[in-house]
């Protein structure tokens, strides 16, 4: 859905225009994305806590999915790699103890997403063996999951997700305010002449390794390719 007025049934055009602010500004909103999946999902977990041992199965491994992923996206907002990353200290620039805190999640984040890193799981096998004798009687599986911090950290948790957003929300207006003085200030025909853009695919799983950048310079590609088909047909048509 476009943010732009359309008149009755008229068919606009979505020109890329190559703004520096177009790329930041979609980015952005990525990243609100990802805060708002990461807080319902966060919010959901800390509905259904229940204290260790007072969890069927079914409801350990729901609520353990919900906590893995809320921190996953959440934590994934400030990775120094992204095009435009959040920045701990500038999205809390008043908040005391917020870089421990965070260096916590991401430890967490990363023990959830890289299997050999991390104490968030745990396993060990043990001989069980007979005092005085020493028998072997056989083995025992001592197994530990983390599956998230007790109710006292529950609102805190949210209130640092909830923060983030905020801040994107207004990094947002702030870009979007930008995008609509520097798009505007271009020349009706410049406008016309550039190429097509501003539009959005589903990616089947050839694309899914491609970065957001290449999957937006293919849509442009083919977007354009039709264009200069349809005005090739339309001149060769018999007058």
């Amino acid at each position: 859905m476009s943010d732009a007025d359309t008149g009755e049934g008229e068919e606009l055009i979505m020109a890329d225009t190559g703004l520096a602010v177009a790329e930041e500004l979609a980015e952005m909103e990525i990243t609100k994305f990802d805060l708002d999946c990461a807080l319902v999902s966060l919010t959901l977990w800390t509905q259904g806590y229940r204290p260790e041992g007072g969890e069927s199965e079914k409801e350990r491994a729901v609520n353990g999915s919900l906590f893995r992923d809320g921190i996953t996206q959440f934590v994934s907002c400030f990775d120094s790699k992204n095009r435009f990353p959040l920045v701990v200290e500038t999205v809390y620039p008043n908040a005391t103890g917020v870089a421990p805190y965070f260096k916590w999640l991401r430890n967490l984040r990363n023990s959830y997403t890289a299997h050999r890193h991390g104490a968030a799981r745990q396993c060990s096998i043990a001989a069980v063996v007979r005092p005085g004798t020493g028998a072997f009687l056989g083995h025992s599986k001592l197994f530990a999951a983390y599956v998230g911090p007790s109710q006292d950290g529950h609102a805190q948790l949210l209130a640092v997700v909830s923060l983030a957003i905020r801040y994107v929300e207004a990094q947002i207006l702030r870009l979007q305010q930008q995008f609509i003085e520097e798009a505007s200030a271009i020349p009706p025909e410049q406008l016309l002449m550039l190429p097509r853009g501003a539009a959005v695919q589903p990616q089947g799983p050839a694309q899914m390794g491609m970065s957001r950048g290449d999957v937006r310079k293919a849509i442009a590609r083919e977007l354009n390719e039709t264009i200069v088909g349809d005005i090739t047909a339309e001149a060769q048509e018999p007058r």
